[in-house]
This record gives structure tokens, sequence and C-alpha cells, in this order.
């Protein structure tokens, strides 16, 4: 009889155990949240402490894409990123250090 309880104390906490382990990670997750600078639509990847551009609104004809936005550097150009910009006739990218993923 104590043998059980003991069994079932133990199966308990390693249940409990498990559950933090598992679900502890969820509430820690960190969900990028889009904002917009001059136009552009950008990620903040706090992994890498780098910038994503998304998108860009506006009726510029030429637009140039920044180097940095609020401090943090911009790495990467998303996948069509430009795309429906009817207007745009030319895009400078102010930096060579970038990932280019068939954004126009």
């Amino acid at each position: 009889m104590i043998q059980k309880k003991i069994r079932s104390l133990i199966y308990a906490g390693l249940g409990l155990v498990l559950c933090v382990l598992l679900c502890g990670g969820i509430g820690m997750t960190a969900q990028a949240e889009e904002e917009t600078y001059n136009g552009f639509t950008y990620v903040y990847e706090s992994w890498s402490d780098t910038i994503t551009i998304f998108g860009y609104k506006g009726n510029k004809t030429e637009i140039v894409i920044p180097g940095e936005i609020k401090g943090k550097k911009v790495t990467d150009i998303g996948e069509l990123a430009f795309m429906g910009c009817k207007n745009l006739k030319s895009i400078i990218i102010s930096r060579c250090d970038r990932n280019i993923w068939w954004s126009i």
C-alpha cells in the first residue's frame, strides 16, 4: 500500500517536471511584430539583432534601402517585398551585406 502511494507520488512528480519542461518554453517564444519606417514594413529579428524588410508602401519612383533602422542593421529584404509598387523605377541598396530574396 505504501509502495503504491510512493509510486503514485513519483509518477505525479515526473509528470509535473515533464509539463514544466515541455510547456515552460511556450511563454518565452517571441513573436516578431511588423513595424513601419519611412514606408518600409519590417521585422526586428531579436535572435540576430537585425532587421528584415518585408515590404514598401508608398508612391515614390526611387527608394533607398536604409543600412539601419532604429540602430539595428538591415540585413535581409524579404521575398516579393516590392510587389505591387507600380511607380517604383529604382531601388538603391545602401550596403552590400544583404540577402535579397526575389524582392522585385
